[in-house]
């Protein structure tokens, strides 16, 4: 599950879909780390289908970790793209919501 310099954990992530009162959404956060990065060098998440969403929660010193969040009641398969500049490649991710 390497890319280097970019590496990530916990892929594939399960999480539970939002109920139909689109209460009680399901998350899970995934941690990024960069090896040998410039300084100032961000993650971005990219291809995020529209029933899950991702923000990023804290980074420090080349560690960053993203939430992954339902964000309605769908359930699927679905996957999307972490990626730190064309340096460090692309890191897929997939992601059950169930």
């Amino acid at each position: 599950m390497t890319v280097s310099p970019l590496t990530t954990q916990a892929s594939p992530l399960t999480i539970n879909a939002c109920n139909h009162g689109g209460n009680q959404c399901g998350s899970a956060d995934v941690t990024i780390t960069l090896l040998n990065f410039a300084t100032g060098t961000t993650v971005t998440a990219s291809s995020v289908e529209a029933n899950i969403t991702v923000s990023q929660r804290s980074a420090s010193n080349g560690v960053f970790v993203f939430r992954v969040t339902a964000s309605d009641d769908t359930r699927t398969n679905n996957s999307f793209f972490f990626s730190a500049g064309t340096a460090c490649g692309a890191k897929e991710v997939f992601v059950k919501t169930q």
